[in-house]
């Protein structure tokens, strides 16, 4: 038997599955006049006090979001929480990537 296949939702809300609701299902969406503008996902803000001073504003941020990711996905929930420390391969590549932050 084959598996029933999902439907794509109609992100735009007109009542139909169009290449709009693909479009904004990408992360684009379309402004007045026909212009297209390009949304960002999952960007974090981040306190300006811990960009202050940096030469590359930029490349700081990305690396912070970097390392909050990989605290997210270890240490997210409580029943992980409990567990002590790292694996070894996530200690080392959080401490690679911790002094890079701390150089710039």
């Amino acid at each position: 038997m084959a598996k029933a296949k999902k439907k794509f939702p109609d992100l735009t809300g007109d009542g139909k599955v169009t290449f709009a609701d693909v479009l904004k299902g990408r992360g684009v969406e379309q402004m007045a006049g026909g212009k297209v503008k390009i949304m960002k996902k999952g960007g974090k803000n981040f306190n300006p006090k811990y960009t202050r001073g940096s030469s590359n504003v930029g490349e700081r941020k990305r690396l912070m979001t970097e390392i909050s990711n990989i605290y997210n996905k270890y240490r997210g929930t409580k029943s992980k929480r409990s567990k002590k420390g790292f694996p070894p391969a996530v200690a080392a590549r959080l401490k690679k990537l911790m002094a890079r932050r701390d150089k710039i």
